[in-house]
């Protein structure tokens, strides 16, 4: 992939552009390596125009505002044609430039701490609908920015969900706990491999839907081929693994305290499960456990906990293209004792 900003050294963030993707699968792979059972091939990502979000830093004016980000050194860095960025969102960026005007979103300015917008953060659905969220320091300039909405609206149809989000703090925090709506849609439906999904303003979700695309199918797959007819889906968000699965006819969703489930399904965060939960689930006993993560290292850890389990299957999927990042998806067998 050719990137005029990396060649320009202006970002950064893909630090393995220089590899072949070859090489960059090869050197991921190769982090994962451990006698198992079954060692799936990795699942490749487009390498260009996957990422289906951007969090873009506003700086700049009001009159010239700039989307993107802020060096260390305090260079402002226009990111609006990174090659990782759905084509459908030039436009969008295209529209919003003369609209922060219109609204009199002064960008915020970080050495001054003046300024009232913050970010910009645009998701787009398989389906084709936006959420367009502004991040703003406080709800001063809120009836300047519904008031300008409807031309903006008029513009971009596509945006059907848009709010505002409140991040008073001085610090580069993405988003607030406030979050309020300005349209009467407030989630954004998307739908993968058939099952139907909504993204909340708030709520976590992959940026690469391709690849989450397989990643969920093959985590229903695994779990058709077990004689499952329970589970729980733990760090579920907004529950791509957990609805693949429950589609199957025989498995439902385990209910009360005390009802052990035959399968736990688990997305943790990058600082992975953790020893207590860890612990928790050995206790338990659950027969099969499928961990998605994408820290390998806590992947370990993890494993390595559940004592009582052997990986049986494991495979690679690269969500995050010319970074070292990357998904991967076990899947972990109690063994007799």
């Amino acid at each position: 992939m050719h990137c005029a900003l990396y060649d320009a050294n202006h970002c950064r963030s893909c630090q393995w552009l220089e590899k072949t993707y070859t090489q960059q699968l090869t050197d991921k792979q190769s982090w994962l390596e451990q006698p198992v059972a079954q060692w799936l091939p990795p699942i490749t990502s487009p390498q260009q125009a996957f990422r289906n979000k951007a969090n873009m830093v506003v700086s700049g004016s009001v009159e010239r505002p700039v989307f993107g980000m802020v060096q260390r050194d305090g260079e402002v860095v226009d990111l609006c044609d990174c090659p990782l960025y759905l084509a459908s969102f030039q436009p969008v960026f295209a529209a919003l430039r003369p609209f922060i005007a219109r609204a009199g979103l002064t960008p915020y300015n970080v050495a001054r701490k003046r300024g009232e917008l913050k970010y910009l953060l645009l998701t787009e659905s398989q389906q084709g609908g936006m959420m367009l969220r502004f991040v703003l320091r406080s709800t001063t300039k809120l009836a300047q920015l519904r008031a300008a909405l409807p031309g903006l609206q008029q513009q971009l149809p596509q945006l059907t969900v848009i709010s505002a989000n409140i991040q008073p703090v001085h610090m580069a925090i993405l988003e607030g706990e406030q979050d309020i709506a300005l349209t009467p849609a407030q989630s954004l439906a998307e739908n993968f491999n058939g099952v139907p999904r909504w993204i909340r303003p708030q709520s976590f979700f992959q940026t690469n839907p391709q690849v989450a695309s397989t990643l969920y199918a093959t985590a229903r797959q695994w779990v058709q081929q077990l004689p499952v007819t329970s589970m729980w889906d733990l760090f579920c968000g907004v529950g791509g693994f957990g609805l693949h699965c429950a589609t199957l006819d025989s498995t439902e969703f385990a209910t009360g305290r005390d009802a052990v489930p035959q399968l736990v399904l688990v997305n943790p965060p990058r600082r992975g499960i953790g020893a207590e939960l860890c612990d928790y689930l050995c206790q338990m006993g659950p027969i099969t456990c499928s961990i998605s993560s994408c820290n390998p290292q806590t992947l370990a850890e993890d494993v390595a906990r559940l004592n009582d389990h052997q990986i049986s299957k494991v495979q690679l999927f690269d969500m995050f293209p010319h970074t070292a990042h990357f998904e991967v998806l076990a899947l972990l067998t109690r063994q007799p004792r």
